[in-house]
């Protein structure tokens, strides 16, 4: 679902500074041991409305 947001809206890893840093962001689109938080789910709903 982000990684879809992200291709509609032309967003890169980097310009998801809302929910972390570039590695986290990665961690998180790749499954890799992050899940969203609360905090980042906020965050991404302010973005995205």
């Amino acid at each position: 679902m982000l990684r879809s947001l992200m291709n509609q809206h032309g967003l890169s890893v980097t310009e998801l500074t809302e929910i972390g840093s570039k590695p986290l962001v990665s961690r998180i689109l790749n499954r890799k041991g992050r899940d969203l938080t609360r905090r980042n789910i906020e965050a991404l709903a302010k973005r995205f409305g």
